[in-house]
């Protein structure tokens, strides 16, 4: 991936691993998107690797005349496009940064947490303000949102598929394609 400016010139580059199977080449889905602000305007390129659901996300910016990424690709950030398509920062913290949520599943809950985007600087941080710890009390605790874990997950795709091998062993031999369906795997269905 390349980003390059109105005059060709490459801005910033970065490889993505490419891995060849039994089905091919698995790739990577790349797209940019502006990212607007209350205090600044980005941009935010969103990866995905073939057959992957979740996406990478990583923010860019323009600090002291230069185009930089104000964070590597993230997991869990969770900015989406608003009606119109357009996607927008959650709203202002100060005078140069903006709010960021991002969802962080755990296996057993979710929570989201509030990460500052501080355009001046070109970074992100928590914008979580934890209480000062008391005297004698050496770990403060921030607190954070909870969230549904139903409107985290994504909906199962209605048809999917799956490599099984032979034995357990991936050197069994080549691995067979099977499609799932929904209801494959109600009770009393099996593989064999």
């Amino acid at each position: 991936m390349e980003i390059v400016d109105a005059g060709g010139a490459i801005q910033y580059q970065r490889t993505y691993p490419l891995w060849v199977d039994d089905e091919g080449v698995s790739a990577w889905t790349i797209s940019a998107h502006i990212l607007i602000g209350t205090n600044g305007t980005g941009l935010l390129v969103r990866s995905r690797p073939s057959e992957s659901s979740g996406f990478y996300e990583q923010i860019f910016g323009v600090v002291n005349g230069k185009l930089v990424p104000f964070c590597g690709p993230f997991p869990a950030m969770d900015i989406k496009p608003d009606a119109s398509g357009v996607y927008r920062t959650a709203g202002p913290l100060g005078p140069q940064a903006n709010e960021i949520p991002v969802t962080v599943g755990t296996g057993r809950f979710v929570i989201a947490i509030p990460i500052r985007l501080d355009w001046a600087q070109g970074k992100l941080s928590l914008a979580a303000q934890c209480p000062e710890s008391a005297a004698g009390n050496a770990h403060a605790m921030c607190q954070y949102q909870m969230v549904d874990p139903k409107s985290f997950l994504q909906k199962p795709k209605s048809v999917t598929f799956v490599r099984l091998y032979l034995s357990p062993n991936e050197n069994s031999g080549k691995a067979e394609r099977v499609i799932v369906k929904r209801g494959s795997l109600a009770p009393g269905n099996r593989f064999s």
